[in-house]
């Protein structure tokens, strides 16, 4: 399957940007930011493109560990030191999983780190990567953005801030670089993404059926994470889905695009607030439409990364129903081809077998007798059912 990581990753980028924006303002496209400075930077530096290419990827990625703060431990220690420390380490592992040839370590595990020693991992400036400095700063300026009016001061207020933060809290060498680079603040999201595809080399290749597998599973357990240290749902939809792609005997490309679709399915659910996300007790109207709503903006994000029409469709198309009683688009038969069946009857299947806040966990056997009464009623595809309940009894 011929994939783009910088593609996806730029895409996904919006919305590892949705939950962090939910404990600090963010500007629009800051992860898309952060990568277009540190870019800028680092070609002013005269980084090589496989240099710069890594770089580009930890700014969009470089927050990635957030979910594992919403949903974990350290939910309630939001802006402490430890929580800072918990995610970085987690945005680390993450960064470091991606298919990428010889990724740079540390990153995005130091790009917090103050130039005074202050930092979650106490190191000074020159104690780590000057790129990982690079990006602290390009976080910074884009930070500096939310909820300034449309070039309202921006360059002056920019510039007199990193002065003020120079050495106590940025490397020296990085505020300098930043001057010499002179990005534009200005810079939006098509113009952000035209600069990083002249500057960055062509990374569209075909991807192994593992380098697949294990980029999905990454994905779903950002994903997962958001929901609850225990949450295994979008993990355990992919690893079912690969079990009935292999039982139906398709292809590669099919079965690695069905990987995505069961990993990426719930991607939506990072824009959901974590009070409705998480909440314990009976959703209100208002918050059930709102829930409702994560299949939307799974759509929305996958449908704006070149390449994945098919897999956007399948994801999407989780809470369909043939009988045209679903949501959000209202899909039915014919509209609906058999991965999209497959990836909603998994769904369906795994949400039964999961214990929830509000209900406990089913059986096999309650689960299949469940779904067969769907079928029967014209909601999904029986043949599906049928296959569920001799693939997943073993």
């Amino acid at each position: 399957m011929k994939l783009s990581l910088f593609e996806l990753l730029y895409g996904l980028s919006e919305a590892l940007d949705h939950v962090e924006s939910e404990w600090h303002p963010l500007p629009k496209v800051h992860a898309k930011k952060t990568a277009y400075f540190a870019v800028r930077m680092g070609e002013c530096a005269g980084l090589k493109k496989e240099k710069l290419y890594q770089l580009a990827l930890a700014g969009l990625f470089h927050d990635s560990g957030i979910t594992r703060s919403q949903g974990g431990l350290c939910r309630e220690k939001e802006g402490t030191k430890e929580e800072l420390k918990f995610r970085l380490l987690a945005g680390e592992e993450n960064f470091m999983q991606l298919p990428i040839r010889n990724p740079k370590p540390h990153l995005v595990l130091f790009h917090r780190e103050r130039g005074d020693g202050s930092g979650a991992f106490g190191r000074k400036a020159g104690e780590y990567p000057r790129e990982a400095g690079w990006l602290h700063l390009a976080e910074r300026v884009s930070r500096l953005e939310a909820g300034w009016d449309e070039k309202t001061l921006r360059k002056e207020e920019i510039e007199r801030k990193l002065q003020e933060l120079k050495g106590r809290v940025l490397d020296p060498g990085a505020v300098e670089l930043f001057f010499r680079a002179e990005p534009r603040l200005e810079a939006g999201d098509l113009f952000i993404k035209e600069y990083l595809r002249k500057i960055l080399p062509d990374d569209h290749r075909e991807w192994t059926e593992e380098e697949v597998g294990r980029f999905s599973l990454l994905m779903a357990r950002i994903v997962d994470e958001r929901c609850g240290p225990s949450c295994v749902h979008s993990r355990e939809i992919t690893r079912r889905i690969q079990l009935l792609a292999e039982y139906y005997q398709y292809p590669e490309v099919i079965r690695e695009k069905l990987c995505l679709a069961g990993a990426l399915h719930d991607l939506g659910k990072l824009v959901i607030p974590l009070e409705v996300l998480n909440k314990p007790g009976t959703l209100s109207e208002q918050e059930v439409k709102e829930m409702r709503n994560h299949v939307l903006y799974t759509y929305y994000i996958l449908n704006r990364i070149s390449g994945l029409q098919e897999i956007t469709m399948w994801a999407s198309a989780h809470h369909e129903k043939l009988n045209g009683k679903g949501y959000p688009f209202h899909l039915s038969g014919e509209q609906l081809f058999y991965p999209a069946r497959m990836v909603a009857c998994v769904d369906i299947y795994q949400a039964l077998r999961e214990p929830r806040a509000y209900k406990a966990e089913k059986s096999h056997e309650s689960a299949v007798q469940i779904m067969k009464e769907m079928a029967q009623a014209g909601e999904i595809d029986p043949m599906i059912v049928d296959d569920l309940e001799k693939l997943f009894r073993r």
